[in-house]
């Protein structure tokens, strides 16, 4: 994901677990933002992020965090979808 979001997208504030983090996610660690980079599942039922600091984290899954993430409006009416690459 670039670092502009789409024409019509909104940034959202979202509560997730780890495991529903996604690529392009900012997130706050010690009151700095960071973008998420990368992500590799880490046995037994962790999450590895890699930060575009070149950092990484690693979660357990049913941590949960506060993300801010680019939603692009679904013209249908439905809810918004978040960008990203894949599911979390």
């Amino acid at each position: 994901m670039s670092g502009v979001p789409a024409r019509g997208a909104v940034v959202g504030l979202l509560c997730v677990t780890a495991n529903r983090v996604r690529c392009g996610d900012l997130i706050s660690i010690g009151g700095t933002t960071r973008r998420v980079e990368s992500l590799r599942h880490v046995p037994p039922g962790k999450k590895k992020l890699m930060l575009d600091t070149g950092e990484s984290v690693v979660l357990h899954s049913g941590t949960a965090i506060d993300v801010t993430r680019y939603l692009t409006p679904d013209v249908s009416g439905r809810e918004a979808r978040g960008r990203g690459a894949g599911p979390g």
